[in-house]
């Protein structure tokens, strides 16, 4: 940001910010929370402001549990972001310098990242506890079981059940080829004289491989997200927290 002012002459406005000399870096704010085992019944948990910058940008997913290593930093408050003046109240953030993920998945991270080998919210699950779980999944009444199973308390709901057990299950992650359409005027093809016959197949080949090169991957997320609207005293609160219960990364807001 240029600055407002010259300390030479004191005129304002008088810098222009040449993109074409700066020098860009990453740069990303990652929220702390404390985790729900260590908060007290009926408190909000604790949170902190951090700053990573460079190759620490996306060393760690929302809902890790991670060590920072850091400088902790206090900055003035602004009344307004258009005026100068600042409150007495500072703010802290840190500036990470190392992230130790502990409960993470392996992957790309950083010089200054680390994550160990134990995949996310994975539990280690014993042989009988497997084999129950693909009984379980055989079964052909499987959906109603679960229905009944998410907030037994909670009655004549099931298609609102249904839609957050979706939610919690979650999708797949899929990356689908879209072709780009090829504009291919029919006077050409009509235009084509006998002599060209023989190179007919190759032709062919190259638009078989124009249009490989023309293909594009499109993303399509696996999250679920749904939105529950109705009257007052429908349970909606009910199922939200016993969703947050069963959820070790949910987090529950008001």
């Amino acid at each position: 940001e240029e600055p407002k002012q010259c300390p030479s002459c004191n005129t304002k406005d008088s810098f222009s910010l040449q993109h074409n000399r700066c020098v860009f870096a990453d740069k990303q704010l990652v929220r702390l929370q404390e985790t729900p085992d260590q908060v007290p019944a009926g408190q909000t948990p604790a949170s902190a402001v951090t700053f990573c910058f460079d190759d620490l940008v996306d060393a760690c997913q929302p809902g890790d549990k991670v060590e920072v290593t850091g400088i902790l930093k206090a900055q003035p408050v602004r009344v307004n972001p258009k005026v100068t003046k600042l409150k007495s109240i500072y703010k802290t953030y840190v500036d990470v310098i190392h992230f130790r993920t502990i409960t993470g998945m392996e992957g790309e991270q950083g010089s200054g990242g680390s994550t160990n080998k134990s995949k996310r919210g994975v539990t280690k699950l014993t042989k009988e506890r497997t084999d129950e779980l693909i009984r379980l999944s055989k079964r052909p009444d499987i959906y109603e079981m679960l229905t009944k199973s998410l907030a037994p308390s909670i009655w004549e709901l099931d298609n609102v059940k249904k839609g957050v057990l979706c939610m919690m299950f979650g999708g797949n992650h899929k990356r689908v080829k879209e072709k780009k359409k090829r504009n291919s005027s029919a006077d050409e093809d009509e235009n084509w004289s006998d002599d060209e016959d023989d190179g007919d197949d190759n032709e062919g080949n190259h638009q078989d491989d124009d249009e490989d090169e023309g293909d594009t991957k499109l993303n399509k997320r696996g999250d679920i997200n749904i939105l529950l609207c109705g009257d007052p005293g429908t349970s909606k609160s009910q199922l939200l927290s016993y969703v947050h219960k069963l959820s070790s990364r949910g987090i529950y807001t008001s």
